[in-house]
């Protein structure tokens, strides 16, 4: 009896699904003994925010009010990636409001260029949740706390720094403020109970960074990190909290830093810890990673299946190859030997490094470009390296070919004839995979870390992202995939793992020694591709392999899913996109 390998890898990635995204749902909705209701609030010019607002039961009455806690995020994030905090703060029996900044998640408006400045609108977005527990007869208004992530941690500065009577305890997690980046000046010293907290591997600033912030604007001499500064019952304690193994980005679900912060609040409203703490976050993110490890999985039968399904056949990609080597239009020419293809192998990679680092001398015209057009959104800087790329990887690409290898076909031609290749139903197959990683995905991430979902706002800009990020992926799959073709090994597998390799190295190999330069935001950035680039190259390399070796079809999965990241990625500014 003949074993079906892809079924069994199938059910074994369903499996996997279902474990992990069954324990995700308890511990996002049930982990504790509160409810959770929506509530929109208005800010001082109109805009809605919405919020999700967070009750311990049995609730609090008017009798017996309690603390509460507005939370919030970070720049281009939402209220859902900060769940881990909410939720935590609520088992802990806090009242909590979490908000979607304007422009970000559900909320209305735009995110204009004042974002961190004196005059921020984030401020009244902050304060209107403020306010709107100042209005709950169950909530003490005398223990009402603000903490936020990155972008989140400077407006709950400004905010504490500008309305101190009405704020009682402020956490940062991620953030400082720094006037010399136009963050505004506020009197940092009159904040009541201010905690920061960071990770070790924080990218926009160092502890360094932070201790001098502590002395300069908190007034502290020679501030340690985890020393407790001030008496929580003056209104005066101070505290930098490091966790050892966090970045920018896991802040937002750190387990050191959730339990610093419920220490925190409960000292400032409480004076002392009320119980054992117990996070539960730590294993909510475990299932995440299970179902996430299970998506992966199931991705390689589904692309196997699909291909089946379109293209009804099943050649192998070896037999294709075969078939096409008399057609040298087609720009396929197998190596002969294993000394040839490591040659080839490693001029195509000498060649892709070379063009990223041209690329990446064309950042700073192509940054001022985009953020032109895209003001204050991460999906800028994203946008300047993929356009910086594809510029510098076509230029490296023709001049070698024309100067050294004296090959002067054109490269339009070569495109086209890839291309026209079973065209539409290349194109068909990218379409269908995309759904998959784009359905499976927007389930896990909407139920635990992001909001992902895109709403008519978001379409139109998805379609412009797809447009502008279409050369780089026209560039980058036609140069991968002649480098597949022409390295030709024969096993798929033994394909698969070293072009993926190959095409990992090529990609960050100039990226990778930037990690070590203090690059603020753009080091934020240059970590993301690290990670997400080689992912890319992993499922894109597979699709090649089943599809009919037409480059349209991982290309459209790339485009898709990358306009799609990019678009969940931007707050929307007062640029072009605000249009859209």
């Amino acid at each position: 009896m003949k074993i079906n390998k892809k079924f069994i890898v199938l059910i074994i990635s369903l499996i996997l699904i279902i474990i992990g995204i069954g324990p995700m749902i308890y511990f996002t909705y049930f982990a504790g003994n509160y409810s959770r209701t929506d509530v929109n609030l208005t800010s001082d010019d109109g805009t809605t925010i919405t919020s999700w607002l967070y009750v311990p039961n049995p609730p609090p009455s008017s009798g017996n009010p309690v603390p509460a806690v507005v939370v919030t995020h970070g720049f281009t994030s939402s209220k859902v990636s900060m769940q881990g905090y909410s939720i935590e703060f609520v088992k802990r029996g806090f009242v909590v409001i979490a908000i979607d900044y304007r422009g970000h998640g559900s909320s209305g408006g735009y995110l204009d260029n004042r974002r961190y400045t004196n005059e921020s609108p984030l401020i009244d977005d902050l304060m209107a949740a403020v306010r709107f527990l100042q209005t709950r007869n169950y909530v003490d208004n005398k223990s009402i706390a603000i903490m936020g992530h990155s972008m989140g941690g400077i407006t709950a500065i400004q905010a504490a720094g500008k309305y101190p009577d009405e704020i009682n305890a402020t956490i940062s997690i991620g953030a400082i403020l720094d006037p010399n980046h136009g963050e505004g000046t506020v009197n940092c010293s009159q904040i009541s109970n201010f905690m920061i907290g960071i990770g070790q591997l924080e990218e926009l600033f160092t502890i360094e960074d932070a201790l001098a912030f502590m002395e300069n604007q908190l007034n502290l001499t020679n501030p340690q990190v985890g020393v407790e500064y001030g008496n929580f019952s003056v209104g005066n304690a101070r505290k930098l909290v490091v966790s050892p193994y966090a970045d920018h980005i896991l802040e937002m679900n750190d387990k050191v830093l959730i339990e610093a912060s419920i220490e925190w609040l409960e000292d400032s409203f409480y004076g002392s810890i009320q119980s054992p703490i117990s996070i539960t976050e730590s294993i909510r993110s475990i299932f995440f990673l299970i179902a996430a490890l299970g998506i992966l999985l199931g991705y390689l039968p589904i692309v196997v299946y699909s291909r089946k399904f379109i293209f009804k056949s099943k050649p192998l990609i070896r037999d294709i190859r075969d078939t096409l080597k008399v057609k040298p239009q087609l720009n396929i020419k197998p190596c002969k030997d294993i000394k040839e293809k490591i040659i080839t192998s490693a001029s195509y990679s000498l060649i892709y490094i070379l063009g990223t680092g041209i690329g990446l001398l064309l950042q700073f015209p192509l940054s001022y470009i985009f953020e032109s057009t895209i003001p204050k959104s991460m999906a800028n800087l994203f946008l300047a390296i993929f356009f910086g790329f594809s510029i510098g990887i076509f230029i490296s690409y023709i001049l070698i070919k024309r100067f050294i290898k004296k090959d002067r076909t054109q490269f339009y031609r070569i495109l086209i004839n890839r291309l026209k290749r079973n065209l539409k139903k290349s194109i068909l197959l990218g379409l269908l995979v995309f759904l998959y990683v784009f359905a499976s995905l927007s389930i896990l991430l909407q139920i635990g870390y992001l909001d992902v979902i895109l709403g008519i706002r978001e379409i139109g800009v998805f379609l412009a992202m797809a447009a502008l990020i279409s050369p780089y992926f026209i560039i980058d799959e036609m140069f991968i995939r002649q480098l597949q073709d022409r390295v030709n090994i024969k096993n798929k597998y033994l394909d698969w793992i070293s072009i993926t390799i190959l095409g990992s190295i090529s990609k960050i190999a100039v990226l990778i020694p930037l990690l070590f330069l203090n690059l603020g935001f753009s080091g934020l950035i240059v970590a993301i591709l690290i990670i997400f680039l080689p992912v890319l190259q992993f499922l894109t390399t597979w699709l090649y392999i089943h599809s009919d070796i037409n480059p349209i079809t991982p290309m459209v999965l790339s485009l898709l899913f990358v306009a799609w990241f990019l678009t969940f990625l931007m707050p929307f500014g007062t640029g072009f996109f605000s249009l859209l």
